[in-house]
């Protein structure tokens, strides 16, 4: 039996392409206003600590907020493949598109990358329970609820 292979999607690998060079600029912007944020918190702590808390708590509440978007929608994502790859006993999935030239798998190599893919979501989701925990625990430490 001849292999069967879904070929590469232009459009898709472009937007890709696209996708990831936005995602880029993003990052490089946050990372830059974070630095600027934590840099006047810094000055801020010399002058009112108490304000500086405050400001300090939000950053944290808006990177885990953030953070929980992001994650949950990558296991989303990640769920939904695995899900699609086990009710169609293949992967890729019928009508899924590609941006590389891809082998369908099926039978056990199917079924096993299925199990990946929901394990890889519910890993991401399980960060966001660490993400989360780690926020209360540091939201109570700048409050002055528990010591370091």
């Amino acid at each position: 039996m001849e292999d069967q292979i879904f070929r590469t999607d232009k459009r898709l690998w472009n937007q890709v392409i696209f996708g990831i060079v936005i995602f880029a600029a993003l990052g490089i912007l946050g990372i830059q206003w974070l630095s600027f944020f934590l840099d006047q918190i810094r000055q801020l702590r010399e002058t009112d600590p108490v304000l500086a808390n405050q400001k300090l708590i939000s950053l944290l509440n808006i990177v885990s907020v953030v953070h929980g978007l992001v994650s949950v929608s990558f296991a989303t994502y990640f769920l939904l493949l695995g899900i699609n790859i086990l009710k169609g006993g293949k992967y890729p999935p019928e009508k899924m598109r590609v941006i590389k030239d891809t082998k369908v798998q099926i039978g056990n190599r199917a079924r096993h990358l299925a199990y990946a893919h929901i394990s890889i979501a519910l890993l991401v989701l399980s960060t966001n329970i660490i993400v989360w925990r780690l926020r209360a625990i540091l939201d109570k430490w700048l409050k002055g609820e528990i010591s370091p």
